[in-house]
């Protein structure tokens, strides 16, 4: 059986403890070591509660955005109002979406729905982003989201008008949730559906 050795701590003149420069050394490596596991892990907590308080927000105003839908569709002007405050970066996207047919896997049984989703890569990559990090409520007829707003870029505009021009649209697209709040107007016509309009 082995004894083990308490080591001895040095004390200088003072009675201070003093330390080796072996101690020091190692002290100096665990300090290292410590913070950059801290520049690791914090980000990863952080953007773990970032995503589910995002989460949170977009299933929140995906529901204001639902009560505004009905209250359009049961009111005399057939009109409401929803202030939507985020998440910021994400936006609010009509389906189906234009010409496509297929839906968030949320939507399934309804004829249209309105999600607040990530905005991800663009359009093209939405429907992913739906259905991964999106939240999603069913409208019974037809939806569709219209940006009214002037780009603010004089390039934007041009792109914008030369595509008007040509007979293109470029109103029935997402709409941005980049400055909250962003103010929405839900119009219902019996014969086209519902209107979710960014003016």
């Amino acid at each position: 059986m082995k004894i083990k050795r308490k080591r001895k701590v040095k004390y200088n003149k003072k009675g201070d403890v003093t330390f080796m420069p072996g101690q020091v050394a190692g002290i100096v490596i665990a300090v290292i070591v410590l913070a950059v596991l801290a520049l690791i892990v914090v980000p990863i907590i952080y953007g773990f509660f970032q995503d589910q308080g995002d989460l949170q927000k977009a299933e929140s105003y995906v529901g204001v955005i639902k009560n505004s839908v009905d209250d359009a569709k049961n009111n005399a002007k057939h009109e409401s109002f929803a202030d939507i405050f985020g998440p910021t970066n994400w936006w609010v996207i009509a389906w189906p979406y234009k010409n496509q047919i297929e839906k968030p896997y949320s939507c399934k049984g309804y004829d249209s729905c309105i999600c607040i989703c990530s905005s991800g890569n663009g359009v093209s990559d939405s429907l992913n982003h739906c259905n991964s990090d999106g939240r999603c409520v069913g409208v019974d007829g037809n939806i569709k989201t219209i940006y009214k707003k002037s780009p603010p870029a004089w390039y934007q505009r041009a792109v914008k008008n030369t595509i008007d021009f040509m007979g293109g649209d470029t109103t029935n697209i997402p709409l941005p949730i980049d400055k909250p709040p962003i103010e929405l107007k839900i119009t219902y016509d019996k014969d086209k559906g519902y209107e979710v309009i960014a003016e």
